[in-house]
């Protein structure tokens, strides 16, 4: 995993706590809106966006080693 992708899931996992503690006092219809339709949308996002930050970290990777 590289410094780039560690950050970005490292952000995600901060942002959910604070959704989860935020829910903890927002308890009301706008909040499980919110929760059932962009929640998962960004945790989708997140996991999309990793992976290919892993897969473009292992690209560079091998363009590199080939030009050595």
């Amino acid at each position: 995993m590289n410094q780039a992708q560690s950050q970005l899931l490292n952000a995600f996992k901060r942002l959910q706590h604070q959704f989860q503690v935020a829910g903890e006092q927002w308890r009301d219809l706008l909040y499980y809106r919110f929760e059932r339709e962009f929640w998962p949308d960004y945790e989708q996002v997140v996991s999309d966006t990793s992976q290919e930050m892993e897969n473009l970290s292992k690209t560079i990777a091998q363009a590199r080693r080939k030009v050595k």
